[in-house]
């Protein structure tokens, strides 16, 4: 049985499995935009190539006051 090689870098480029592969990212921030928007901006951002997403959690939201926690609606993380 092979082992899968994973993402790889060396000084050049990253490989995926062998192949050369070009990470592209992009941005969405899920509390700023609409839950019932999530899938739609989701897929735009695939058609456009993004392979790779990143956002950040603002805890403060998550955490209004110390030991209350809210992940219900707009602020569910799944």
């Amino acid at each position: 049985m092979s082992q899968k090689e994973g993402l790889r870098a060396n000084s050049s480029q990253f490989t995926l499995e062998g192949e050369p592969f070009r990470i592209l990212g992009g941005s969405i921030y899920y509390f700023r935009v609409p839950r019932a928007y999530w899938e739609d901006r989701l897929l735009k951002m695939r058609a456009c190539g993004v392979n790779t997403l990143t956002t950040y959690v603002p805890w403060n939201l998550h955490e209004p006051e110390r030991g209350v926690f809210n992940f219900q609606d707009q602020l569910d993380l799944k």
